[in-house]
């Protein structure tokens, strides 16, 4: 790795922006006016955003900053964690997709998943009854499965949109001693992940850009890589919810920060927290993420 702001080097090629930014004409005065991607937001944005919020309260322990997946919020003998968490790509299953991404960024924290709330959005012209019904159904039952309990939420039909949008947010608690932060990470730490980085990046390019990877990626893999965004939400969000304590504890270690399957620049914002640097040739990343990365010069931790 080169920077953990700046550049960073592909699988085996040259360093490369992280960021691409369009330009659209000038604005009156001269300056040049930047169109943002789509996507999250540039990580070099944020902190002049974030300095626009008022000051925090007394009884906020984690309060927004880059690299942070939740909120914490002292309530006495416990914390609540809290998160929210948009999906507003197209997939099947998007409800029970919406609860995995949110209670995975309580379980982070080290806190358990217990109270969620869902804003539903469905796209005019587009909405039947059946959609509405399938999509509570799935927030439901994967609500069940993890033993949270749908609090509230919001519902409405919404001009303008082509697919359903779910805004998600996950509430938890953990006891003082039992959180997790970001900021004891220090140099010499090992980060310990499984399966590999940027599973969602991958999964999401082979359900919407199909188009632009069949041919040189075969169907098949194509078919693997779209499962994948469920497969490992579902799998890591149920045993980390079904853990005794949390964080997991033996007698030879503690862990620091639990990993975020879904991204591999969940890992870069948590350095950022920390002011710690890693080695990106060391990351595992799946024959998927590989051939799409080499095929499209996609970055995974970018």
């Amino acid at each position: 790795m080169s920077k953990i702001a700046g550049q960073q080097a592909p699988l085996g090629g040259e360093p490369v922006p992280l960021r691409t930014a369009f330009y659209n004409g000038t604005s009156g005065s001269g300056i040049t006016k930047m169109m943002l991607p789509v996507g999250k937001l540039p990580l070099e944005y944020l902190p002049s955003l974030l300095k626009r919020l008022p000051k925090q309260g007394p009884r906020v322990v984690v309060s927004p900053r880059v690299g942070e997946d939740a909120a914490v919020i002292d309530a006495g003998d416990r914390y609540i964690v809290v998160a929210t968490d948009p999906v507003t790509f197209a997939i099947d299953q998007i409800g029970r997709y919406a609860v995995h991404v949110n209670a995975n960024d309580v379980a982070v924290l080290g806190a358990r998943p217990l109270w969620f709330f869902v804003a539903i959005l469905l796209p005019e012209s587009r909405t039947t009854p059946q959609l509405a019904e399938t999509i509570m159904a799935d927030v439901g039952t994967t609500c069940e499965e993890l033993g949270v309990t749908v609090c509230g939420g919001h519902t409405e039909i919404t001009q303008g949109l082509d697919r359903p949008i779910l805004v998600g947010q996950m509430l938890g608690e953990v006891t003082p001693t039992r959180l997790v932060q970001k900021t004891r990470i220090t140099p010499g730490d090992l980060i310990l992940l499984t399966r590999g980085v940027a599973i969602e990046g991958a999964a999401i390019l082979a359900r919407e850009k199909s188009e632009w990877l069949r041919g040189p990626v075969d169907a098949q893999v194509l078919a693997r890589a779209s499962r994948l965004l469920i497969e490992p939400a579902s799998a890591l969000s149920v045993r980390l919810s079904r853990l005794p304590i949390s964080p997991m504890r033996c007698t030879a270690c503690t862990i620091l920060q639990k990993a975020d399957w879904r991204q591999g620049s969940s890992s870069w914002s948590r350095l950022l927290v920390s002011g710690c640097m890693s080695f990106v040739a060391k990351f595992p990343f799946s024959p998927n993420v590989k051939r799409f990365a080499t095929r499209w010069g996609w970055i995974p931790c970018s």
